[in-house]
């Protein structure tokens, strides 16, 4: 199992395109290595300091508080991953389901592009028939909705926020699809009736080990660990850091999961306006590189991967 998890679940290295692939010259990944090794400037220093004492939301606190090294290695990667999407025409119909929702960061919410969860439901038509039961833990990103416009007749969407399944509800009844919605905090047990043997689960947790085993749990307490259950997991690895990617592989063995497919990058998420300049602020005083320089600094989308897990026997 140990093997099988080395192969599907890229290390650090293997996971930043800077360093794995040919889209960074050879001069160009000197001088990036040669960042990471500095000392972080003294005015990103203070900025550190600055943010742990207003304590912004908690995905800002934790970059900042990255080892520098794993700041320069994010910034660039997420930067090639959006040069390539744009330049490839992957994006396509970009429109974010957030231009018109109230997003919560009191939840972690930040929808995915359409096109994002139009790829999902091609994903379900490949593991699951069109009567089979999916379960969508956490669906600020509305993928229930896309499911039932897909044909599948048997979807729950499952959310702790009551106006994502307001929303869900309202949608769903003006397209006429057979959705089921249950407002619920997975940390509490499910509704018995709500119980059953789902072949697909779609999670896409806080970017944590933490938020990781939550969402995992709350996907066994709704299948009651069925043997078989697919779970596909949205995560970005590299927020895990290096020591959270070193540990995922035994925690996934720790709850008789195999990891049948790493698609990386898969997952397209829109950065809101207010962010996006804060980041090009940032990179364009810290990141100095040529690769940052001919990306303009900046970056509009957030890229996370793609992994694909079945629950094996107790």
């Amino acid at each position: 199992m140990e093997a099988s998890y080395q192969s599907l679940l890229p290390n650090w290295e293997r996971n930043c395109l800077h360093i794995c692939s040919d889209l960074v010259s050879e001069k160009d990944k000197q001088e990036i290595e040669k960042l990471k090794k500095k000392s972080p400037p003294f005015s990103f220093k203070l900025l550190r300091f600055i943010v742990n004492l207003v304590r912004p939301e908690y995905t800002i606190q934790k970059f900042i508080g990255c080892p520098w090294e794993d700041i320069v290695d994010i910034v660039h990667d997420q930067t090639l991953r959006n040069e390539l999407i744009l330049s490839e025409s992957k994006i396509g119909d970009s429109t974010s389901f957030s231009v018109n929702s109230h997003i919560n960061r009191k939840h972690n919410q930040q929808p995915c592009t359409l096109s994002t969860a139009r790829k999902r439901v091609e994903q379900a038509k490949n593991l699951c028939s069109k009567s089979d039961p999916i379960l969508v833990l956490g669906d600020d990103d509305l993928i229930g909705i896309e499911l039932a416009k897909a044909g599948f007749t048997n979807v729950c969407s499952v959310d702790i926020d009551p106006l994502i399944c307001k929303n869900l509800k309202s949608l769903a009844k003006e397209l006429d699809l057979p959705l089921k919605t249950l407002i619920h905090d997975i940390r509490e047990t499910p509704p018995k009736e709500f119980i059953q043997d789902y072949r697909l689960v779609f999670i896409d947790p806080m970017y944590s080990l933490d938020g990781i085993k939550m969402f995992l749990e709350g996907a066994f307490a709704f299948t009651e660990n069925r043997e078989g259950t697919l779970i596909f997991l949205s995560l970005h690895l590299m927020s895990l850091l290096r020591s959270g990617i070193d540990k995922l592989p035994f925690i996934l063995d720790g709850y008789k999961l195999t990891v049948l497919n790493h698609i990386s990058g898969f997952n397209t998420y829109p950065i809101p306006y207010r962010l996006w300049f804060l980041i090009k602020l940032f990179n364009r005083r810290f990141m100095r590189t040529r690769t940052m320089s001919s990306a303009g600094y900046m970056f509009r989308f957030f890229l996370s991967d793609a992994i694909l897990l079945k629950k094996e026997s107790a």
